[in-house]
C-alpha cells in the first residue's frame, strides 16, 4: 500500500500476469503519488489482444486515475510494431503525470482551463 492507503490496481485481461511489469507499474505509480498524491483511485488494465507474427502479442494499455473533480484515462497501444508491454507501461505513466501537471497547473490558477 502507498500513501494514504491507495494502491494501484491492476486488471490482467487474455494473459497472465507478469512480475516484472507489475512491479515496474508499482514503481511508477509510486512516483506519481509523490508528485501528486490526491489521487483517489488507480486502476491499469492490461489486455492482450492476440498474436500478430505468431510470436508477438499485441497489449493494449489503459490507466486509469480518479483525482479531485476529474477522470484521467490515458490508452496506449503499439504503434509502429512496437510490442513490449514494458514500453507501453511506461508510456502510460508519462502521459498520465503530465495531464496531472496540467491539471495541477488548472488548480494553481497557472493556465486557464477551456471547457
Amino acid at each position: 500500500m502507498y500513501k494514504g492507503g491507495m494502491e494501484l490496481q491492476i486488471a490482467w485481461h487474455a494473459m497472465s500476469p507478469s512480475e516484472s511489469v507489475e512491479e515496474e507499474a508499482r514503481r511508477r505509480f509510486e512516483k506519481l503519488l509523490t508528485f501528486f498524491d490526491q489521487i483517489h483511485t488507480a486502476r491499469l488494465s492490461i489486455d492482450q489482444s492476440g498474436s500478430k507474427t505468431g510470436q508477438s502479442h499485441v497489449f493494449d494499455v489503459v490507466l486509469e486515475l480518479h483525482v479531485p473533480g476529474r477522470e484521467i484515462v490515458v490508452s496506449h497501444s503499439p504503434q509502429n510494431d512496437r510490442h513490449d508491454l514494458h514500453r507501453l507501461v511506461h508510456h502510460a505513466f508519462d502521459a498520465a503525470r503530465r495531464q496531472l501537471q496540467d491539471y495541477n497547473r488548472i488548480r494553481q490558477g497557472k493556465i486557464k482551463h477551456h471547457a
